[in-house]
């Protein structure tokens, strides 16, 4: 079992999604008005775009979570290989179930 999947991070993430989903409707009222599209994709429009949403949270989907979630984990294993022996290094990297 992997961090993610412990049932206190499943948990967590299940109520910060939740949070998430919850604050679309936030997301479309700040953006209500605007060409979304032309901003994203503009150098400079791209800066006020995310001028506008900066007290908003905005979340990544489940899978691009995981995907920087194993990256993430794969740099500190590698960091860490060096100076911990593999017993130790699962320790730090697996959580308790």
């Amino acid at each position: 079992m992997n961090t993610l999947s412990s049932p206190r991070v499943v948990r967590v993430l299940d109520r910060l999604f939740a949070e998430a989903d919850a604050s679309k409707p936030a997301i479309d009222a700040v953006v209500a008005g605007t060409d979304v599209s032309a901003m994203i994709t503009s150098r400079t429009g791209n800066r006020e775009f995310y001028g506008l949403l900066k007290e908003i949270p905005l979340p990544v989907s489940r899978e691009t979570g995981a995907l920087l979630y194993a990256l993430v984990r794969d740099e500190v294993e590698g960091r860490l290989d060096v100076e911990c022996e593999p017993d130790e290094l699962r320790k730090l990297l697996i959580a308790p179930e």
